[in-house]
């Protein structure tokens, strides 16, 4: 049984299935991503890679990063300048080629992310971009639908009990944490229930390979976005992001068994 979707579902569909265990239950359970910004990032590079992981299709891939975590020396000019980006893409009808992102998914959905933002609000997490109702036209006409533009805030405290810091968004919003180092960066983006993807900017080779090693996540970018996943390579997450790795290279084994065969 191969499942994707919400943390709450596959629980559910774990403990159904505890008593046969020979059914294979293959979970990929979403994400609390992390893009990971040091001082010596290609900034440009950077600016437009974190854009496109947290906003592409409006936040709706389970990849998508939604907390930038961003090292203090650089961190006031980048955050600027991916809000400055953030605001200027073009939320819009789904068979616009102006468009960059387009509606959730469905009224239920927008209303999640929404009370979503009204937590934010309430839980202190500062607006950089102030929020703005989407204006979508089709046609000559204005369309209605389940339209949410980008939305970047700062969190000031991070909280423990906090929905907004914890929860999955499955929307066009990006977290902003700001640390002294990537001993922080690493701590602050291992600060999750999930452990998907995460993506990671420096020049440095081992400030690289000293993240990969720390952070708990079944997948990881360098300089690179986090959406995009490869199918030749193993996908899944650690911790509420599913069992193992149940898709990409290894969706086989999910979808087969093997049998030893012993000849004489």
């Amino acid at each position: 049984m191969l499942f994707t979707g919400s943390y709450g579902v596959g629980e559910k569909l774990r403990r159904v299935n505890v008593s046969t265990p020979g059914r294979i239950l293959a979970l990929e359970l979403g994400g609390k991503n992390a893009a990971v910004v040091l001082d010596d990032a290609p900034f440009e590079k950077a600016v437009e890679d974190v854009v496109l992981s947290a906003f592409s299709t409006s936040g709706q891939r389970c990849t998508c990063a939604s907390r930038l975590v961003v090292t203090r020396g650089i961190a006031d000019r980048f955050i600027e300048e991916v809000a400055r980006r953030a605001a200027a893409l073009v939320v819009g009808h789904p068979l616009d080629p102006a468009a960059f992102c387009g509606p959730l998914a469905s009224p239920r959905a927008l209303e999640r992310f929404e009370a979503l933002q009204r937590l934010a609000e309430e839980e202190g997490a500062v607006a950089v971009i102030a929020p703005a109702e989407a204006a979508v036209s089709w046609e000559g006409r204005a369309h209605r639908g389940c339209y949410a533009t980008p939305r970047v805030r700062r969190v000031e405290r991070r909280e423990k009990r906090s929905a907004y810091q914890r929860e999955e968004a499955f929307g066009p919003d990006l977290a902003v944490y700001v640390v002294d180092d990537v001993e922080e960066a690493i701590a602050v983006a291992n600060d999750t229930d999930y452990g998907l993807t995460a993506g990671v900017w420096t020049q440095s080779e081992a400030s690289f390979e000293h993240a990969a090693r720390a952070l708990h996540v079944g997948g990881l970018s360098w300089n690179a976005p986090t959406v995009g996943a490869s199918s030749r390579l193993p996908f899944g997450g650690v911790k509420n992001s599913g069992n193992h790795r149940p898709a990409g290279a290894f969706s086989t084994l999910y979808c087969a068994y093997p049998m030893a065969v012993t000849k004489g």
